[in-house]
Parts: structure tokens; C-alpha cells; sequence
């Protein structure tokens, strides 16, 4: 299905698990004491979670317009804890 469909499962599926896995990463920097264990959390949230999940959005707009975009964004929005 066409990723501005509402079936459409797998784009979905994927922001939800970046979403997710953004949300643990966020937790465990959150609940550490330890500044290496933090600074390894951020930076896997600053270079490879946050990053991914833009790219994504600018693919989004420029091939299914700015209405999906604004929808995948606020899809994101919506479950991230911070």
C-alpha cells in the first residue's frame, strides 16, 4: 500500500520501533549514574535514532507531500516519552 494510506503497515510499524527504541535509550540515560553509560546512550540517540527518523520524514515529504509528512511527524509526537 501507498505510505499515505492508513492501511499501509510497514512505514508505521517502523517509526513505532524507533519510537520505542528512542524511548528505552532515553530511560536507560535517564536512570544512569554512570557519565560513560550516558554519554553512550545520547550518542546512540544523536547518531543513529534521531538521524534515521529525519531522514525518513524528508523522504516522506518530498515523495508523498507535506500532509504526510505532518502526519508521520505528529505519529512521532505522540510516542516519544521526551
Amino acid at each position: 500500500n501507498c505510505v499515505s494510506c492508513r492501511y499501509e503497515i510497514s512505514t508505521k510499524s517502523t517509526f513505532y520501533l524507533m519510537a520505542q527504541e528512542y524511548n528505552r535509550l532515553f530511560h536507560l540515560y535517564k536512570d544512569s549514574d554512570d557519565k560513560i553509560e550516558k554519554k553512550k546512550y545520547s550518542s546512540l540517540i544523536e547518531m543513529a535514532i534521531l538521524p534515521r527518523l529525519q531522514e525518513t520524514l524528508e523522504c516522506l515529504r518530498k515523495q508523498y507531500g507535506q500532509k504526510t509528512y505532518e502526519d508521520f511527524s505528529q505519529l512521532l509526537k505522540d510516542n516519544l516519552c521526551c
